[in-house]
């Protein structure tokens, strides 16, 4: 594709152990977590203006939608049991002029 710019990035985060404090659940416990493999991409494309130029962006982020799937809830959660990619799925168009 003439003309464009395309990055493409993979990340693969293995199983770890995470501490797992009661309030939620009934007890403290380690946790194994599962692994996550997480896939961003963007395509660029400049376009020559008077005496400048213009860049369309178009990016995807976590385009495998990997989430943690056993956030505690409620006022009894653990709030530091987090663990995963940090971003949902999204995606963001931008534009930037360069001189």
């Amino acid at each position: 594709m003439a003309g464009f710019d395309l990055f493409a990035g993979l990340r693969y985060t293995g199983a770890m152990l995470a501490p797992h404090y009661a309030g939620w659940i009934a007890q403290d416990r380690l946790d194994r977590t599962p692994s996550f493999v997480v896939a961003d991409a963007t395509i660029s494309r400049g376009v020559p203006m008077a005496g400048a130029r213009l860049v369309l962006t178009l990016t995807g982020r976590n385009l495998t939608n990997a989430y943690q799937p056993d956030l505690d809830r409620g006022p009894l959660r653990d709030a530091a049991y987090v663990y995963g990619p940090r971003f949902p799925r999204s995606f963001a168009f931008g534009a930037r002029v360069e001189f």
